[in-house]
């Protein structure tokens, strides 16, 4: 859960903004939240990102999350809260669709400025096109390529000829923990201390 004083922040942040129509995944208590904004227990994240009138996404920043709005030339604004997604955050900074923002230093004001600056600046909107487009930029399409590998799927009966296969699938448990080469330096520092 958000402490209080973060999600108060929040939500002063979010009836601000009465020029957008904001559609928030909340599952909580009642809010007093202004007629601009629409709040629901589930959201089709998806289909509101890719709507063409979609302008920000406001997200912790979680791996399906950053790849969504990738996928979507959606700029973003991501409050990591723990896990992958600061590194998932910073990774969009620096392709330079997406802010990202501090939640130890989370107010009205810093938030407000913070979505201000996206908004108004059209460099997001265009970086967010442009990694998409690199991101869609595929030699074969992956339709033809799940294809093909399915047809070599079934020319060899569901197996695959073993050339396919790493070779570390065969190892025993004491190989592929490298117990027979950690087992060097622990003899050696046993007749050592002898």
């Amino acid at each position: 859960r958000v402490p209080k004083e973060k999600f108060k922040a929040i939500l002063t942040t979010l009836n601000s903004l009465t020029d957008y129509r904001i559609v928030w995944a909340y599952d909580g208590e009642p809010i007093q939240a202004k007629s601009h904004i629409y709040t629901s227990k589930w959201v089709p994240q998806v289909d509101v990102l890719y709507d063409n009138r979609t302008v920000l996404f406001f997200s912790h920043g979680g791996l399906k999350s950053v790849k969504e709005a990738t996928c979507s030339s959606t700029p973003a604004i991501f409050m990591p809260v723990f896990a992958e997604q600061v590194r998932n955050g910073w990774l969009a900074k620096n392709k330079g669709y997406a802010e990202v923002f501090n939640k130890h230093t989370l107010t009205s004001e810093n938030l407000q400025r913070t979505m201000k600056r996206v908004l108004d600046n059209k460099s997001f909107t265009i970086k967010a096109a442009h990694v998409t487009k690199l991101l869609n930029d595929k030699i074969v399409h992956p339709l033809f390529q799940g294809a093909h590998y399915i047809n070599r799927l079934l020319r060899y009966r569901g197996r695959m000829p073993e050339y396919f296969y790493p070779r570390a699938i065969d190892s025993d448990y004491f190989s592929h923990l490298d117990l027979d080469v950690l087992i060097i330096p622990v003899v050696l520092i046993v007749m050592v201390s002898k």
